[in-house]
């Protein structure tokens, strides 16, 4: 896919830029087995995967009071935390190489995500950036507690939102495909080995207008 005129990138982090899913599942299995839980199916992992880390968890689960879920968060940022001591490993190959190449285009990068930065550690957004080879190459990082609004909403950029047909929207979950709807954006939607978005359903009726689901990021060019 090539898209033209693209002045700047609106990038997903997790799922999208790096293999963060990984991490989730195994940290989430470790923990609720070593705190007496059940220990859900990989499957049910995915399933959950998206919102914030606590409702991937308590759905994942199947219910925690707030109390259970509190000692689950705790032990499982800190087990989360070890591995995100390096980051490089965790980056899909297909998103570092594409966006080198918006870099030397000359296009604007951000990073725009729900994943907290206070008390993440080394697994915060800004912490992946900075100590990875992203650090030279993202503009700007808008974390899921910088402020009221969270993606999708416009309002997560605090007045300065892009937007229009210069802007490409990179993600892999339907928020994302929400995100470029509500900016008049683009959306390039990265299903590694596959062609089908999750929970779909959720999205307006004509979100494939704008939309195109590709298995590997190393199908998008610019032009």
């Amino acid at each position: 896919m090539i898209y033209k005129g693209i002045k700047t990138i609106v990038w997903d982090l997790d799922g999208t830029l790096i293999d963060s899913f990984s991490v989730f599942s195994e940290v989430t299995q470790h923990v609720l087995k070593a705190q007496g839980y059940a220990v859900p199916t990989v499957e049910k992992l995915a399933e959950n995967f998206h919102g914030s880390l606590e409702d991937s968890i308590r759905n994942s689960a199947g219910g925690l009071t707030d109390q259970q879920l509190e000692a689950v968060m705790a032990q499982f940022l800190d087990v989360q935390n070890g591995y995100y001591e390096a980051i490089e490993h965790h980056i899909f190959t297909d998103a570092i190489e594409l966006a080198k190449r918006a870099k030397s285009a000359g296009i604007m990068q951000t990073i725009v995500t729900n994943r907290m930065h206070e008390g993440r550690l080394n697994a915060s957004p800004r912490n992946i950036v900075a100590n990875s080879s992203l650090k030279e190459l993202v503009d700007s990082i808008i974390c899921g507690d910088d402020g009221p609004h969270r993606k999708p909403l416009v309002a997560v950029f605090n007045g300065e939102a892009p937007g229009g047909e210069h802007t490409l929207v990179i993600g892999d979950q339907f928020v994302d495909v929400q995100l470029a709807y509500n900016l008049g954006a683009k959306a390039a939607i990265v299903n590694r080995g596959s062609q089908t978005l999750q929970h779909a359903e959720k999205l307006h009726s004509d979100w494939q207008t704008h939309t195109e689901i590709v298995a590997s990021l190393d199908e998008v060019q610019f032009a």
